[in-house]
């Protein structure tokens, strides 16, 4: 985008030169970032950090045992011990897709669009051993829309969330004693088919993943 003077002023601080949203400082923050201070704001969370491109405040909502389960039909899941990513690699992936792409074919997009597209209710964590007071699970679907490179994911998620204070805590994540039920983190991410009319949009019969755009962005090409 050509910056200018004068009317489009305001435009260009939302946006930047380059068209990318960047946040405004001073008094008023339009969008702030939930507090994750229940289950179904650590969600709102993770999906503001993946809208912002914000890695700090997605590492803050990841604990140190963090997963991501590949969709059952993602052939990339086989690229990974027990199809899942641990949390360095999940963390890789972000930084990959925000900001350093892989090569000059996969490129970090211009923009990130990440919606889910029903309400956040918590459950109880249906898992064996799973103490409901402190281990909840929110299921949804959402759609992933990369910009520049155009890409599509519909899929359903389901996050397993835990207490901060029966979390594995992250390495150098500050945090104080009695402080921590205060706080939830997302455990577990899985990636899921979607039920018939979970969604209004169309899906092909072999329809792109999360899980594959996060193995794009780690380097990996789909199997043979």
């Amino acid at each position: 985008m050509r910056c200018s003077l004068g009317a489009a002023a305001l435009l260009v601080a939302v946006l930047g030169c380059d068209g990318r949203a960047t946040r405004i400082t001073g008094e008023v923050d339009w969008d702030p970032p939930p507090d994750a201070s229940t289950p179904a704001d650590a969600v709102r969370l993770l999906v503001w950090s993946w809208r912002h491109e914000d890695t700090t405040r997605y590492a803050r909502v990841l604990p140190a045992n963090f997963t991501f389960a590949f969709a059952p039909w993602d052939t990339f899941g086989t690229l990974f011990p027990g199809r899942v990513l641990d949390r360095g690699l999940e963390m890789a992936a972000v930084r990959s897709l925000f900001f350093t792409g892989v090569d000059s074919l996969v490129v970090a997009p211009r923009s990130v669009a990440f919606v889910h597209e029903a309400d956040l209710v918590d459950v109880p964590d249906p898992r064996p051993g799973r103490d409901p007071s402190i281990h909840r699970m929110i299921s949804a679907p959402a759609t992933l829309r990369l910009y520049e490179p155009d890409f599509e994911a519909a899929a359903a998620f389901r996050m397993f969330l835990v207490r901060g204070d029966a979390a594995a805590w992250p390495s150098g994540l500050p945090h104080g004693p009695g402080s921590d039920s205060n706080f939830w983190f997302v455990e577990r991410w899985e990636d899921m088919p979607i039920a018939a009319g979970a969604t209004t949009i169309s899906l092909p019969s072999n329809p792109p993943t999360l899980g594959r755009i996060k193995a794009l962005y780690l380097g990996y090409e789909l199997p043979r």
